[in-house]
């Protein structure tokens, strides 16, 4: 996710100041109730080691629409990004609630399953629709154990 900038002056006592900056992510910023959420946050901390590798393996942008809140995978992109709103076109979006996201990353559910039984729904690149499993397995592998 891209990080939202913000400067600070620091009074200090020989009135030379000094300049602060803090990076606060889109995630932390905007409390979201979702335990998907954290799910992103830590997709994109992943990025920065397997992001290139999932652009040239997706090559597509994801639309992710969990309960009211929406998130976008851009895999089509530099070394990829996740964001929160909708941004851009989307090659795929995906519908699902919260705790079959949640149970999709963590293995619990088959994504094919979920698909058949109307848990997930897709709109879009089925081709892409195709190549979620390999998404779902980086958020998996991103998260760590005993997190959500």
């Amino acid at each position: 996710m891209e990080d939202v900038r913000a400067s600070i002056r620091c009074p200090v006592t020989n009135n030379l100041g000094c300049r602060c900056e803090i990076s606060i992510s889109p995630t932390q910023s905007k409390k979201s109730n979702l335990k998907s959420a954290k799910v992103f946050t830590y997709i994109d901390a992943s990025l920065k080691e397997k992001g290139a590798e999932m652009v040239k393996k997706l090559g597509g942008v994801i639309v992710f629409k969990i309960e009211d809140e929406v998130f976008t995978l851009d895999f089509k992109n530099g070394e990829g990004s996740v964001k929160i709103g909708e941004e851009g076109e989307a090659d795929l979006t995906v519908t699902v609630s919260d705790e079959n996201f949640v149970k999709l990353t963590k293995g619990d559910i088959n994504p094919q399953l979920a698909f058949m039984t109307g848990k997930l729904k897709l709109k879009g690149n089925m081709g892409l629709g195709l190549k979620l499993g390999s998404v779902l397995k980086m958020a998996g592998e991103s998260i760590p154990k005993a997190r959500l």
